[in-house]
């Protein structure tokens, strides 16, 4: 989409460019990184439900490397020991389809990560390109490694160091950027509202912002978060009531006299159960929805 609206494209990087913003500098025609600028793998990860409202994170490269580790470190050879043990990796799974969908990802992640490459003014020839790829879109580095420019460089991507100038401004932006997203700031829903001293609260917040000589916009959402009681729908309480021996010869009045005062005991407790929940306080929960979002021209 960028190259659709400029010839050349450079990206600076003042500090963290991890996964996505790496895909992004991989199909600038310059990377000019300060020197604690940092690209990560862009490996994809995913979270998979495995029932009962359970999830876990699966990296595509966890499934390549056990595969690797199969053959490479264990010297698994034998197809059917491979197949065997491939089997148990399967089992593990909620559903085996996923290992379809990491084939997948696999594939576009390098496809995606190839053409980017390819966009740059200065191509790059074809084994250079594969070389990379396979280290930042398929090697064994986890998906949290730092890649310094000095490493970026050793994989053969076009990174410049920043100059003393340049590094000062990408400071003084992103420093602006971090007031206008408030990411210094974490969002919890929880202490707004206890802020305000409020039931529910509408908080603006501004996700991205795209800046030309011409104008300016930001990407902006608003949320509406609220809290609400949290009662059980079927709430149950103990009670303990003391039920005396009955004589064999109990008349009916009698009988009915020592029910009712069972039943005022019954009452009695529910009551200072309840009240004594009431004043310790009712548990809460925070609910939290998007309301708007879109871009808005700033300037």
């Amino acid at each position: 989409m960028v190259r659709d609206f400029a010839d050349e494209f450079n990206v600076l990087v003042p500090f963290r460019a991890h996964s996505a913003a790496t895909s992004i500098c991989l199909g600038a025609d310059a990377i000019v990184m300060a020197p604690e600028g940092q690209l990560g793998p862009v490996d994809v990860t995913y979270d998979v439900r495995a029932g009962e409202g359970k999830a876990f994170r699966l990296s595509v490269e966890d499934v390549m490397g056990y595969i690797r580790l199969l053959k490479e470190t264990v010297g698994l050879t034998d197809q059917d020991q491979v197949a065997s043990v491939f089997a148990r990796l399967v089992d593990k799974l909620p559903d085996p389809v996923i290992l379809g969908r990491v084939a997948r990802e696999l594939n576009q992640t390098r496809y995606v990560a190839t053409g980017l490459l390819g966009q740059r003014r200065r191509k790059k020839r074809q084994a250079e390109i594969e070389r990379i790829v396979e280290r930042i879109a398929g090697s064994d580095i986890k998906h949290e490694h730092c890649i310094s420019r000095k490493e970026a460089r050793q994989m053969g991507l076009h990174v410049q160091d920043a100059s003393p100038k340049i590094e000062g401004d990408m400071r003084n932006l992103l420093a602006e950027y971090e007031t206008l997203m408030q990411l210094r700031q974490p969002l919890t829903p929880p202490r707004e509202l206890y802020a305000r001293q409020a039931d529910e609260v509408h908080m603006e917040l501004t996700l991205a912002s795209v800046e030309t000589t011409e104008a300016a916009w930001e990407f902006r959402q608003t949320c509406r978060c609220w809290r609400s009681a949290a009662l059980p729908q079927v709430p149950s309480f103990q009670i303990h009531v003391g039920v005396p021996a009955l004589p064999p010869d109990l008349a009916p009045q009698d009988m009915q006299v020592m029910l009712k005062g069972m039943a005022d005991q019954i009452a009695q407790q529910l009551k200072d159960q309840i009240c004594r929940t009431l004043a310790v306080g009712v548990p809460t929960q925070i609910g939290r929805e998007i309301v708007q979002m879109g871009w808005v021209e700033t300037s």
